[in-house]
């Protein structure tokens, strides 16, 4: 008994004295024992915090153990001078805070997605905190990892993206200042394991790295060229409680590059003037989010716009003084609900059309989405809704599809597999891109609603008789219904007054 009594004792100092070593803090100052913090990290044991004393470092870092690294109260400038990534972190569980880290390299291959960064992370769990990241390529990359927390920092000023999450789920990006970046504020992006930093690379869906489950939330992004917000193939995720405002057009360098890359360049520079420039942009086969609560205001584009994405909820944001209010192109049953939707220069929400490079109408129009209980007001154009007039080519392209599908003869089934070979791809990769294919042809010819439950929305220039409004019974419903400018589409109970 004794001796078990003892055994515990050691068992206790021991960890007693491990947990101190493990918690113990390691100083970096010029002239003491670590004068750099490159010496400090390769001393530092896990769980280690390293203080680093005020003033500026001239290196770049690769932190490979789970430490935790503070600046001290004063400026603590971490600098790369132009060379590579300042600060990569390869180690779940990292913590950086009260840091300036400036200073990456610039140099970007015409064709890359991204260059370096002042801070990449390519490990879970990693928190960036109370920092200042500036004059980088990308501000903050997070490569594929997950649990990621960016809080209270300020983003600013660096050439590309202030903040690109590829392939990242369960990251929160909240409370930080996101301003004055070359190339989108913050950006949660899908990518393809093939071709991981090539913008021609060909997107093979079945493969498709698909960032899940991230929030972006009390956010102020501010003053970025392209857009403030960009959800780029995401899925199950928060966009709220933002302030985006003052986005502005990308350079022209951007455009260029996109005439480059693009099978059809008119028309893709179509498409990306419409949605140059926006607050939030939620786009290519992004589904399932929720963007609620922002409010969106003087951004050169659309307050908020969707392009080729289905099945997200939009609902209760302003969206005030942009170009455009809300913006929709080639996207199918998202719910556009109880936002207030004013003061915009051209049209407070705008379902749009996709010419085709031969002048023909495109069939991957906007279908099957609901637009309910919001205010348009004080806007040229409160509404518009084109695609209704192309839900022929969309249901005739879709029958013709279902008919080749079935028609197909085992000498066109060899011919398809071989060419399918020569792209490194198999039949089973054309019918799962046919079926997707086939869903947002069928999303196409629905109709969008433009009310429910017998309550549409509300538009300042058909609320009053002389207008043509009419509600003899005083409910605040309308008794005539209100016809979309652009096409067929009807708010069959226009309201009387905002509802929300």
């Amino acid at each position: 008994m004794q001796f078990s009594a003892l055994a515990l004792t050691i068992s206790i100092l021991a960890g007693t004295l491990f947990a101190a070593s493990a918690s113990a803090e390691i100083h970096v100052r010029k002239g003491g024992s670590f004068p750099t913090i490159s010496a400090a990290l390769a001393a530092a044991r896990k769980g280690e915090t390293i203080l680093v004393a005020p003033g500026t470092y001239h290196e770049r870092l690769n932190i490979d153990r789970l430490v935790t690294l503070k600046g001290e109260s004063g400026s603590v400038t971490i600098d790369g001078d132009g060379k590579g990534t300042v600060v990569a972190v390869r180690a779940p569980g990292v913590v950086i805070s009260h840091l300036r880290i400036s200073g990456s390299g610039k140099i970007r291959a015409k064709y890359e997605i991204w260059g370096r960064a002042g801070i990449a992370i390519y490990a879970d769990d990693v928190r960036i905190e109370n920092s200042e990241i500036v004059n980088n390529e990308s501000g903050i990359l997070i490569w594929r990892a997950s649990g990621a927390v960016i809080a209270e920092n300020n983003i600013h000023d660096n050439a590309a993206e202030g903040l690109l999450a590829v392939g990242a789920s369960a990251a929160v990006i909240q409370n930080n200042l996101v301003a004055g970046n070359g190339l989108t504020g913050i950006e949660i992006m899908k990518i393809s394991p093939e071709s991981p930093n090539d913008v021609r690379a060909p997107e093979r869906r079945e493969s498709l790295i698909i960032p899940t489950g991230n929030m972006i939330a009390d956010n102020r992004v501010q003053e970025n060229a392209l857009a403030g917000i960009i959800l780029n193939g995401a899925r199950k995720s928060i966009v709220e409680n933002n302030l985006v405002r003052n986005n502005r057009k990308a350079p022209s360098a951007y455009l260029s590059l996109l005439q480059s890359i693009s099978n059809s360049p008119g028309e893709g520079v179509q498409i990306f003037a419409n949605m140059d420039g926006s607050g939030i942009l939620i786009s290519c086969d992004a589904t399932e989010n929720v963007v609620r609560s922002n409010l969106t205001y003087g951004n050169q584009g659309p307050g908020i716009t969707l392009y080729g994405s289905d099945d997200n909820d939009i609902h209760d944001n302003r969206v005030r003084n942009n170009r455009d209010g809300i913006m929709i192109l080639a996207s199918g049953k998202n719910r556009f609900v109880r936002n207030q939707v004013r003061s915009n220069a051209r049209y407070g929400i705008a379902f749009l059309r996709l010419p085709l490079p031969n002048g023909n109408s495109n069939p991957f129009d906007s279908g099957g989405n609901l637009v309910w209980l919001n205010e348009f007001a004080e806007n040229p154009t409160n509404a518009y809704d084109a695609t209704s007039a192309s839900r022929k080519s969309a249901r005739d392209l879709l029958s013709s599809m279902q008919y080749l599908k079935r028609r197909m003869t085992p000498a066109q089934r060899r011919d398809l597999e071989r060419a399918l070979a020569k792209e490194g791809k198999t039949l089973a990769d054309y019918e799962r891109n046919n079926l997707h294919t086939l869903r947002k042809l069928k999303a196409s010819a629905t109709p969008n609603r433009w009310d429910a439950e017998n309550r549409g929305n509300h538009y300042d220039d058909f609320d009053e008789p002389r207008e043509g409004f009419m509600d003899r019974d005083g409910d605040g419903i309308g008794e005539r219904p209100h016809h979309i400018a652009g096409g067929n589409a009807v708010d069959r109970h226009p309201l009387a007054h905002n509802p929300g």
